[in-house]
C-alpha cells in the first residue's frame, strides 16, 4: 500500500474481503497482521495499521463530481490520542486496486481506506473518525457558471448539475465518533493499550532532527508528562516534536544570527504572510490568544524595535499596502541587517498576472524578459479566465528576479491556498504549475536555497461552504500536484534546489476545531504557525561547534 511494506501490508486479502462486506461505516486496528482485541497489550513501538470502511451507495446511481486515481469518493479525518500523545493524520487513501474510475461503484459495497503509524509511548490509545464528505463531493470540480447545470462525467457524457440541497446532504456535519466504548463483538476498535516498556522518550531527546526528517513524522505531547520539551506548548497544553528525534528551538536571537545580513525573496500569500510575520516578529506576533488575528489577520504596518540587537519587540496590526502588494515591496530590516522582500501571491491560475508580472517584464517587447498580456483579458478568480501558457507568456521570454530588490541569498514560496479555494479543476492548477515552476527555476540561480511551503490541511472546518472549496482531501491532492510538478520526493525535490516544509498533519485536532472559531481563510492558530515556523527553522538553520545557530551550509543545485 505504501511505497515500503508497512503494516497494513501484513493483513491477509481474506480479511480484506471480509471488511469490504460491512455495510455500515466500521473501523478496525491490526498489529503484526492480527486485530487488536480486548485485553491486548502491545509494546512501545508497535507498528499498527487502521483501516476504515465506507460503504458506497451513490444518489440514483450518479456520482456527483469525477473521480480522482489515488483517491477515494470520501472525505475522512482520523485522529487518534492517548492522555498524554495525540496524532493527527492527513485524509487516508483508499487500498489500491478497489477503485473504478469510470463507472459508479455498486450500492453497498464498502471502500477501505488505510492509515498506518507507530506507538512509541505507554498509554490506552482512542481511535476517532470524521467522515465528512462522500461520493466524490469533496474535489468540488463544479464550475462557476451555474446556468449550464451541467457537470462532467468520466467518459465525457453530461450530468445534471446537483442541487445545493444534493450537494448539502453529501456534507456530514463534523462530527469525531469515538469508537472506544464498543465491544469487541461490533466492528470497531478497542482501546489500543501500550505497555511501559523502554524509555522511548529520553532516546528520542538525545538525537536532534537533521534536514532530511520530515514534518508529518512527528506528534502531539502533552505538558503534563513532557514538561521538559523545548517546543512552545499551545493553548491546549500540547508541543509538537518528532517521532524519533527533537525538533531543535531556534529563539528569536538564534534566528537573527542564523539570518544575519541575507536578502529573503517571499513569495506568498496569507499563510505565508502570518509565517513572515511571526519570523520578523521574533515570535511576537498575534500572542493574544484571543485577538481576532487568531482567524483572521491585516498586514503589518510598524515595526517596534528594541534597543539591543535590533530584534522586533511589537507590532501594530492595520491593512498596510506592503503585504498586500503583488509588486515586490520591502519590509523593515529586522534582526542583523536582515531583509525580506515580500510579494503577495494569490492564485496561479486566474490571477496569473500577479505571479508572470514578478519573474518577466510587462508589455514592453523591447526586452528578452516580456510578456505576451496585452491581448488577453485582465484576469481574476471570477472571471474563469484560467492561465494559458501558450498565450500568456511570450515564447522565448526570459524569467528574472525582481528587479525592484537586491539578489537574493534565500526564497521562501508558499502558494496554493487561492487555487484550492477558487480553482474550478485540478486540471487547470496541473497547466499552470509546470509554467510557474520554470519561472522560478529560470529567475534564481541554482546557489541560492528555495524553501517550498505546500498547503496545511483543513484545519478550520465547522460549516458547509460552497464559496471556498476547501476540503482536507482537496487540499492533499492539490499537494500532490505540487510535489509532482517540482518532483519532490520526500524533503527534497530531485535536482536538490528546492526543499520543502509539509505541514499538513498539523492541523484538524478534534479539541482545536471544537474550541477554534472558523476561519474562511483556512488560517490555523498562531500558536500552530510558531510551531511551523521553527519546523521552517530547522530547514534552513543549524548550530556550530560552539552552538550559534548559522544559515545551514548545503551545496544546492547540479
Amino acid at each position: 500500500m505504501a511505497s515500503s511494506p508497512g503494516p497494513c501490508d501484513l493483513i491477509g486479502p481474506h480479511e480484506i474481503s471480509r471488511i469490504q462486506r460491512v455495510e455500515t461505516l466500521s473501523t478496525y486496528s491490526f498489529a503484526d497482521g492480527s486485530a487488536i482485541g480486548d485485553g491486548r497489550i502491545v509494546p512501545p513501538g508497535t507498528e499498527i495499521c487502521v483501516l476504515i470502511a465506507v460503504p458506497q451507495n451513490p444518489p440514483n446511481g450518479v456520482l456527483l463530481d469525477v473521480p480522482i486515481e489515488s483517491k477515494g469518493p470520501d472525505n475522512l479525518h482520523i485522529f487518534i490520542k492517548s492522555d498524554d500523545v495525540q496524532l493527527s493524520f492527513r485524509p487516508p487513501r483508499p487500498i489500491p486496486d478497489q477503485l473504478s474510475l469510470r463507472k459508479p461503484f455498486a450500492n453497498n459495497t464498502s471502500i477501505l481506506y488505510y492509515a498506518e503509524t507507530t506507538l512509541y509511548h505507554d498509554g490506552a490509545y482512542q481511535l476517532f473518525v470524521d467522515h465528512e464528505w462522500s461520493n466524490w463531493w469533496w474535489a468540488k470540480q463544479w464550475r462557476d457558471d451555474f446556468e449550464q447545470n451541467v457537470t462532467r462525467y468520466p467518459t465525457g457524457a453530461k450530468i445534471p448539475f446537483p442541487s445545493r440541497e444534493e450537494r448539502v446532504r453529501q456534507y456530514h456535519e463534523p462530527e469525531y465518533y469515538d469508537w472506544v466504548s464498543v465491544s469487541q463483538d461490533d466492528h470497531h476498535p478497542p482501546v489500543i493499550d501500550v505497555a511501559n516498556g523502554g524509555d522511548w522518550e529520553a532516546n528520542r531527546r538525545r538525537r536532534v532532527c537533521d534536514i532530511d526528517y520530515e514534518v508529518d513524522r512527528g506528534r502531539w505531547y502533552s505538558r503534563s508528562r513532557f514538561p521538559g520539551l523545548i517546543q512552545e506548548f499551545d493553548e491546549w497544553g500540547y508541543a509538537y516534536d518528532g517521532d524519533t528525534c527533537q525538533f531543535d528551538f531556534f529563539t528569536d536571537y538564534d534566528v537573527m544570527n542564523c539570518l544575519a545580513g541575507l536578502q529573503i525573496h517571499a513569495y506568498g500569500d496569507s499563510q505565508l504572510r502570518r509565517i513572515t510575520k511571526t519570523i520578523t516578529s521574533g515570535g511576537h506576533f498575534c500572542r493574544n490568544t484571543s485577538h481576532e488575528c487568531q482567524r483572521m489577520d491585516g498586514a503589518m504596518r510598524n515595526l517596534v524595535f528594541d534597543n539591543d540587537g535590533g530584534l522586533v519587540k511589537s507590532l501594530e496590526e492595520e491593512k498596510y499596502k506592503p503585504f498586500n502588494n503583488s509588486e515586490f515591496t520591502n519590509l523593515p530590516t529586522f534582526g542583523s541587517d536582515s531583509r525580506i522582500h515580500w510579494a503577495f501571491l494569490r492564485d496561479l491560475v486566474y490571477d496569473y498576472r500577479d505571479w508572470t508580472r514578478l519573474f518577466y517584464d510587462k508589455e514592453d517587447h523591447s526586452t528578452e524578459n516580456a510578456l505576451a498580456l496585452d491581448e488577453s483579458p485582465e484576469p481574476s478568480i471570477f472571471s474563469n479566465h484560467a492561465f494559458d501558457p501558450t498565450q500568456d507568456i511570450r515564447l522565448g521570454a526570459k524569467a528574472r528576479q525582481s528587479p525592484s530588490a537586491p539578489p537574493a541569498d534565500l526564497v521562501l514560496l508558499g502558494f496554493g491556498s487561492w487555487d484550492a479555494a477558487f480553482a474550478t479543476t485540478f486540471e487547470e492548477l496541473e497547466r499552470v504549475l509546470p509554467s510557474f515552476r520554470d519561472a522560478l527555476l529560470d529567475a534564481y540561480p541554482p546557489s541560492v536555497p528555495i524553501v517550498l511551503r505546500l498547503l496545511n490541511g483543513y484545519c478550520c472546518r465547522h460549516k458547509f461552504d460552497d464559496f471556498r472549496r476547501y476540503t482536507g482531501t482537496r487540499i492533499q491532492h492539490m499537494n500532490d500536484l505540487i510535489r509532482e510538478a517540482f518532483d519532490v520526493h520526500g524533503v527534497w525535490a530531485a535536482d536538490g534546489r528546492i526543499i520543502v516544509v509539509d505541514p499538513e498533519v498539523l492541523t484538524g485536532r478534534p479539541d482545536v476545531v471544537s474550541d477554534y472559531p472558523e476561519s474562511e481563510a483556512n488560517h490555523p492558530r498562531f500558536s500552530h504557525v510558531r510551531t511551523e515556523t521553527q519546523l521552517l527553522y530547522n530547514k534552513i538553520c543549524e548550530r556550530d561547534a560552539q552552538g550559534k545557530a548559522v544559515l545551514r551550509n548545503w551545496t544546492w543545485g547540479t
